[in-house]
């Protein structure tokens, strides 16, 4: 239904129509509502323009040889100053801070590449069945002082011993004659 006579044109189909919807601005609810989200993309396209353009020159900077330059002497230094301050730190072991620094700690383990009680070496190398033998930090849980170094599976065992030494104790002064009689120490 067209009105030939009319003055209202519907703002988004620019079609003419008699003036009874919307103020006279559109000729049905689809045109307002179609104008509406018109507009929004509008302006939704226009702010995400002007960011763009804002964030340009910072693309543009961002890949230039002077930012790289600077950036990379940036992150070195940041290094640095963490590991430095990483080997001044006091090492952690079992939630206990123990007397010693990750520095030391490096430089013992450069001296003592072997467990404590049997002798294994501590290897990296995973080409082996299982894990690698990394050697395990001993300390002293009472007096937090740093023992030495041990494989995991003797660090395992002396935990038991130390937990169970008043028992086996008893059961060898209980058992074994020599023991009792002082011949064993």
């Amino acid at each position: 239904m067209e009105f030939q006579g009319s003055n209202y044109q519907c703002e988004y189909c620019k079609k003419p129509h008699d003036g009874s919807y919307g103020s006279g601005r559109f000729c049905s609810k689809e045109c307002a509502r179609g104008y509406s989200s018109l507009q929004n993309r509008k302006e939704r396209n226009k702010k995400i323009s002007e960011s763009c353009s804002k964030n340009a020159w910072q693309i543009k900077y961002k890949n230039s040889q002077k930012y790289q330059e600077i950036e990379s002497k940036r992150i070195r230094t940041f290094k640095d100053t963490y590991n430095k301050k990483r080997q001044a730190k006091k090492v952690v072991a079992g939630g206990d801070i123990l007397d010693i620094n990750n520095q030391e700690l490096e430089e013992y383990r450069k001296t003592h590449p072997i467990c404590e009680i049997c002798g294994r070496k501590e290897t990296t190398d995973t080409s082996g069945l299982g894990k690698p033998n990394k050697l395990s930090v001993d300390h002293n849980h009472n007096t937090k002082s740093f023992r030495g170094l041990l494989c995991q599976s003797c660090n395992r065992l002396l935990g038991w011993y130390e937990n169970q030494h008043e028992n086996i104790e008893r059961y060898l002064y209980l058992h074994d004659p020599e023991w009792r009689n002082g011949k064993r120490s």
